[in-house]
């Protein structure tokens, strides 16, 4: 997505270099947290992201609230 990451013992750091759209579907591992910290990049360009019923599991409105923020969600899913 256009970004360089640097790892260190301590952190790691991650520095825009182009915005630049997802060839593909971003992952989420079955993991709620990687669909919570993957959406705000739909604030620079268009995302999929797999599996998005996977918030359920510790937020189940997160996609309605992100919706109230003026982000554009367009599938819906069975929950």
């Amino acid at each position: 997505v256009g970004v360089a990451v640097e790892v260190f013992a301590e952190g790691l750091s991650v520095s825009a270099q182009k915005n630049r759209a997802p060839s593909q579907a971003l992952e989420t591992y079955q993991d709620h947290r990687m669909a919570m910290s993957l959406a705000p990049m739909a604030l620079y360009f268009p995302v999929v992201i797999t599996d998005p019923a996977v918030v359920v599991k510790s937020y189940p409105d997160f996609w309605e609230d992100l919706q109230s923020l003026g982000f554009e969600v367009k599938e819906k899913w069975p929950v």
